[in-house]
């Protein structure tokens, strides 16, 4: 499995060997196949990104799912991206907001953060800012600049925290 992924790895990019998606493909599809959740997850996007000249976001989500059952956790959110803006098909914001806490509990700065802005946002349930500025606040702590940022904010408006100016500019030098 992990030649076969890293064959199609070598392909992809061209490092090594002359640039061919439709060999990265077919090698990423034998590791997949085999259960491979790197090689999934990079089906996936393949399938999702098109550079062979056609997206099927459908077969990205159908890979992005098998890899994210075995815990696959760039699947989670690249699956989560797909629910919550309906390009598969199919519109879940409950169900990406799932798979997004899923990756974020696996440690995922990126993943963390969305959740903040779901959360906020009331996508997949409802608005809870200071569940929001928990999550952005986990970001942040990671370095994450935009979470740095959006937990400012939330302390210059005394959004699901208190006021507080001195933290928001806090938050903003550090995103800055």
């Amino acid at each position: 499995m992990g030649a076969q992924y890293n064959v199609g790895a070598m392909h992809e990019p061209g490092e090594g060997v002359r640039q061919d998606f439709g060999q990265a493909r077919d090698w990423y599809a034998l590791a997949a196949e085999a259960g491979d959740v790197d090689a999934q997850t990079a089906l996936g996007r393949l399938y999702e990104e098109g550079p062979m000249g056609r997206r099927d976001y459908q077969l990205a989500r159908a890979w992005y799912q098998r890899a994210a059952d075995q815990g696959g956790v760039e699947a989670m959110v690249r699956l989560a991206r797909l629910l919550r803006t309906g390009r598969a098909g199919v519109r879940n914001r409950a169900g990406a907001l799932t798979l997004m806490r899923q990756a974020a509990a696996a440690g995922d700065v990126g993943a963390q953060y969305a959740v903040g802005e779901m959360i906020e946002n009331g996508e997949g349930t409802a608005p809870d800012l200071a569940e929001a500025a928990d999550w952005y606040r986990v970001a942040a702590e990671a370095g994450m600049a935009e979470a740095q940022f959006r937990l400012g904010h939330l302390y210059e408006t005394g959004s699901g925290v208190a006021a507080d100016q001195a933290t928001a500019a806090d938050w903003y030098r550090a995103a800055a």
